[in-house]
């Protein structure tokens, strides 16, 4: 299961599984100094804790309450044949926060493991209404940010997202590689060389001042963190030609 995301103007698109996109969220976060260094380490692994549970690990009899909320909701589609597609849906209160959800399929899939998936699903939603004010998004903005609607969402939005998570990729190992990667994708879509350059300076003030203590690469796999890089680019993409992208 994940997110299609699609820009617009140039039809640039990628897909992103819904524990990647939890990931790009994150490092778009931290990059933008939304979240710390310690919570995003810790949000890192728990999201591959929880991965690794539906791929068949063990599940954690103490977390089951966690994704209680989708086995009460769950409903069976009527309809003949067998597809690969689960369509997840959730309810929201007046925050913009899910409270709960269901979701409907013609397959004998395992409720457990599309429990937790909606699981990082709800944790995307809290995790971008939580810091929206930071970010300078509203409640709908995160709303379509975790969901599947396919609405617009705007080129500033994706902007915000496309920075921060570059900045975030200021703790790779592979710095100079991926910097050169985004420049070049900037290049390649026409971006104004004024945002270029306002990540670039961040990123060697980040690096000047020590302040990296770690390196995202302890704490995700090479497909990953290429996963993080299609993010920025997608990202920029959208931002360059303002335009606006949809999710589905």
């Amino acid at each position: 299961m994940g997110y299609d995301v699609k820009v617009l103007e140039t039809n640039y698109q990628r897909w992103f599984s819904v524990w990647d996109w939890y990931r790009c969220l994150l490092t778009a976060l931290f990059g933008a100094g939304v979240i710390e260094e310690y919570d995003y380490k810790g949000h890192l692994l728990a999201t591959t804790n929880l991965q690794a549970e539906v791929n068949g690990a063990p599940t954690d009899p103490e977390r089951e309450e966690e994704y209680e909320f989708v086995r009460k909701k769950r409903k069976k589609k009527s309809e003949s044949g067998e597809t690969n597609i689960i369509m997840t849906n959730f309810e929201y209160d007046e925050e913009g926060f899910v409270i709960g959800g269901w979701f409907e399929t013609d397959q004998d899939a395992s409720v457990d493991s599309i429990a937790k998936v909606m699981l990082i699903q709800a944790k995307s939603n809290q995790l971008l209404q939580s810091n929206r004010e930071e970010l300078g998004l509203d409640r709908d903005v995160c709303i379509e940010l975790t969901s599947m609607n396919g609405n617009a969402i705007s080129s500033e939005v994706a902007f915000r997202l496309g920075m921060g998570a570059a900045c975030g990729l200021a703790y790779t190992k592979h710095y100079e590689m991926v910097s050169k990667i985004i420049e070049a994708w900037c290049t390649v879509i026409g971006m104004p060389e004024e945002p270029v350059e306002e990540v670039r300076s961040k990123l060697e003030v980040m690096r000047e001042k020590g302040k990296i203590g770690f390196e995202i690469d302890e704490y995700v796999e090479d497909q990953q963190m290429a996963a993080i890089i299609g993010f920025v680019i997608t990202m920029l993409d959208a931002a360059g030609v303002k335009s606006d992208f949809i999710i589905t």
